[in-house]
């Protein structure tokens, strides 16, 4: 990684660090459509909602998706 360059690194390493910052993955996260427009919005009540998820920056609150593991 350049140190001038933050961004000439690997794309899916810059994809990964920019989206650590981000409520991405948060389990508290849901998408609502309202007339054809897609909000992020925080179900724990924080006062957060955006159309794009790289601008809302991540909360103390954040707690990771769980994996869904299916048993036979």
């Amino acid at each position: 990684m350049s140190a001038n360059w933050p961004d000439a690194d690997d794309p899916m390493l810059v994809l990964q660090r920019k989206q650590a910052e981000t409520c991405a993955g948060c389990d508290s996260l849901i998408v609502q459509k309202y007339m054809g427009v897609r909000k992020f919005v925080c179900r724990r009540g924080k006062q957060k909602a955006s159309t794009e998820i790289q601008e809302m920056r991540r909360c103390k609150a954040y707690v990771e998706k769980q994996s869904q593991t299916f048993k036979a």
